[in-house]
């Protein structure tokens, strides 16, 4: 995982890396109960909080009120890579 994205802590980072490999694998997005469990997080809600400051910060692209919609972005590709 590139570590040269600016303004994001570890822990995004380590969300977004999750993201991208839980697509590759089922095609489809986690949930945020998928993502707490892979990131090793207790909590739904601090998860909801990262995810908000991933779309404020232009790393992914969530459809309200739809499950599984999470995308990543470019932006956030070149920080897998």
């Amino acid at each position: 995982m590139n570590t040269t994205a600016k303004g994001l802590g570890d822990r995004k980072k380590q969300i977004i890396h999750f993201i991208n490999e839980f697509r590759q694998q089922h095609t489809f997005a986690p949930t945020v109960r998928e993502i707490a469990d892979g990131v090793n997080l207790t909590s739904t809600s601090t998860v909801q909080k990262h995810l908000i400051g991933l779309v404020e910060k232009g790393y992914i692209e969530i459809e309200q009120f739809k499950p599984r919609t999470i995308r990543l972005t470019e932006k956030a590709l070149d920080t897998t890579n």
